[in-house]
């Protein structure tokens, strides 16, 4: 019956049964293109009503993963939010997926992907590292970013932390200063950061900054 409501004429029955189809296993290949269509054409409420249905599908279709890694970095906040609550929602399985993509040519999909990772296991490390070298800055430093979440090794993230220190970016910044605190032994080479800490950080970091500064020149 939800295979024939698919071809009805009227648009609203066609969603409401790619909706339902959708969430079948192995169904995706016949509810995705009523889905995507619909989220091309429809306006942001109807977008809303789609995101969260097209988690399940993404497991088994690439283009549907596409779309909501890059609804996450829509200028719709709505959006963004939804399309990053459904993806997490379908983790841990969504996570080889999204490995699978990290080597896509669109460097938003590459970013977002990346940004997903964070709670994947040491499997994600090597894709991930080849991703220190991407041509895309903001690919290399949720990628490091992410290999921080997975092994927690300063040697592997350090210097992408240190450049991302230096960039405009408030929320870069605030996530590169959060990792470097969580280094131990505190790390020499960001030092400067910790000083900075001192300057503009908030309370809680201010502490953490004095006492990295502590251990590494004494005063």
């Amino acid at each position: 019956i939800l295979m024939e409501l698919l071809k009805d004429k009227s648009a609203p029955v066609r969603l409401k049964a790619a909706i339902v189809l959708g969430q079948l296993k192995g169904h995706s290949k016949e509810a995705a293109p009523v889905l995507l269509e619909a989220y091309k054409n429809g306006a942001p409420a109807l977008r809303y009503q789609i995101l969260p249905a097209l988690g399940p599908m993404a497991l088994e279709n690439e283009e549907v993963l596409l779309l909501l890694l890059r609804a996450t970095g829509d200028a719709d906040k709505q959006t963004q939010f939804l399309a990053s609550l459904t993806i997490n929602k379908n983790q841990p399985a969504l996570f080889a997926p999204l490995a699978k993509v990290l080597d896509h040519a669109d460097p938003v999909v590459r970013r977002q992907a990346v940004r997903h990772l964070g709670s994947a296991g040491k499997e994600a490390v090597p894709a991930l590292g080849r991703l220190l070298k991407d041509k895309d800055w903001d690919t290399r430093f949720w990628a490091a970013h992410a290999l921080w979440r997975i092994e927690k090794n300063p040697h592997t993230v350090l210097a992408v932390m240190l450049e991302a220190n230096t960039k405009e970016d408030p929320t870069m910044k605030r996530a590169a200063r959060e990792v470097v605190l969580q280094m131990r032994p505190p790390a020499k080479e960001a030092l400067a950061i910790y000083q900075a800490i001192l300057k503009d950080g908030t309370p809680p970091t201010k502490v953490q900054g004095a006492d990295a500064g502590w251990h590494l020149t004494g005063k």
